[in-house]
């Protein structure tokens, strides 16, 4: 028993360290003041459109050298000089601030609507989107309502373009050596209004080019809307022997959208029939 006695006693005192060790390391982590703390973020702090709160100083496509940021925002959420905000940023290759995030308390959601609107309902990750089209600014807010994203986007009709040729890849890109074409669709927006921060992912493969291929990720609410914004370009199109491919002609060139509903994202071919023969 006194065996016994000194086992329980000693673990007793390992958990109990432990515990303790946990609560140091918690509260000791770097950039966190804590935001369940604090209070829901007022409605005026956000503006009357999505755009990035002015308190903090900074936007969207800043030079990181040139902004004000609070050191180590771009590793982690650090506190700003509103009281229950933090942030933190990413910085894209060209030394370039591409994203901002803001965490908040959830209650802090409330605000957005009444600034914002009620926007769009998605599923998954994010809860809900708002988009400033004419600035090509959107905002995801995550599911637990905690941190809201704003980055770039180009709206889907931008993307398009008018007719039936595609306005980020005009058919004299066919033929062309594929480093040159992918070179200039690395400029474009990461995403169009749904999806990932590399939710475009547009690229060609094969050399020279015969084709280019986009995604585009949508949420149930809004499949309807794309398809429609297809068949406004491209006309109603043709069915496939897979439901979940159409077709469709623009102009000289073929477009092919693949419909995968398990992820509610789209993949759209654009090629050239003289070329791409086989696809």
């Amino acid at each position: 028993m006194k065996r016994v006695g000194v086992y329980i006693g000693s673990w007793m005192a390992r958990t109990t360290l432990s515990v303790l060790l946990v609560v140091m390391v918690s509260c000791s982590k770097p950039g966190s003041q804590n935001v369940e703390s604090k209070a829901p973020l007022d409605a005026s702090l956000f503006g009357a459109k999505v755009s990035v709160p002015a308190v903090l100083g900074i936007t969207i496509g800043t030079k990181a050298s040139d902004a004000k940021l609070a050191p180590h925002a771009a590793e982690y959420p650090v506190p700003s000089t509103a009281p229950g905000l933090e942030y933190s940023v990413h910085i894209d290759q060209d030394g370039k601030i591409d994203r901002i995030s803001l965490a908040f308390v959830p209650q802090s959601e409330a605000s957005i609507v009444k600034a914002w609107g009620q926007g769009v309902a998605a599923v998954g990750m994010t809860k809900t989107y708002w988009f400033d089209p004419e600035a090509g600014l959107r905002a995801k807010l995550s599911s637990d309502a905690t941190t809201l994203s704003i980055d770039r986007y180009i709206p889907l009709k931008q993307l398009l373009g008018e007719g039936p040729d595609l306005r980020f890849f005009p058919p004299t890109n066919f033929g062309r050596p594929k480093a040159d074409v992918n070179r200039e669709l690395a400029k474009l927006p990461k995403s169009a209004e749904y999806g990932d921060f590399v939710g475009l992912d547009a690229g060609v493969v094969d050399d020279p080019v015969d084709s280019v291929s986009f995604k585009l990720q949508y949420v149930p609410s809004t499949r309807a809307e794309l398809f429609a914004t297809f068949e406004a370009k491209w006309g109603k199109g043709t069915a496939s022997a897979d439901p979940n491919v159409r077709k469709y002609r623009a102009g000289a060139a073929d477009v092919e959208v693949t419909d995968y509903p398990s992820t509610n994202q789209l993949l759209v071919i654009y090629s050239d029939p003289t070329r791409s023969i086989g696809r």
